[in-house]
This record gives structure tokens, sequence and C-alpha cells, in this order.
């Protein structure tokens, strides 16, 4: 999670307001998910690393702002 938010942090040049709760039973400390088998059985192959994926989430929401105001 926090990769995701530094990215987030770079690509919006804004300092983030990040506020940490206590975690809550049952919640994962760690995970080692994969996507190994999705590529064996299914072909499956990501077209965009997290940080592309990111940039171009950010861009959409940007030029369709309207869809995001009450």
């Amino acid at each position: 999670m926090n990769e995701v938010l530094e990215i987030v942090k770079d690509l919006t040049g804004k300092k983030l307001k990040i506020k940490q709760i206590e975690k809550k039973k049952g919640d994962v400390k760690d995970t080692f998910s994969s996507n190994q088998l999705s590529k064996k059985i299914l072909g499956y192959n990501p077209r965009y690393n997290i940080s592309d994926g990111l940039s171009s989430q950010l861009d959409w929401m940007k030029s369709n702002l309207k869809l995001f105001q009450a």
C-alpha cells in the first residue's frame, strides 16, 4: 500500500493526508499473491505496471471530472 500511495503522490505532485488506523481482527499482515497461475492457465499478461496504470487512471479521472461532481 505504501508503494501505491508513493506513486499517487508522485503523479499528483500533492502531499497526501494519510490517516493510519488500527488493524482490525482478520486483517492480513502479509500476502504472497502472484498472477503466475493466471498467466499459465489463462494466458493473462497485464498491459500496465502499477505506475502506468495509476497514471492512466488519473488522466482519465482528470478528463472526466464532471462524472465525480454532485
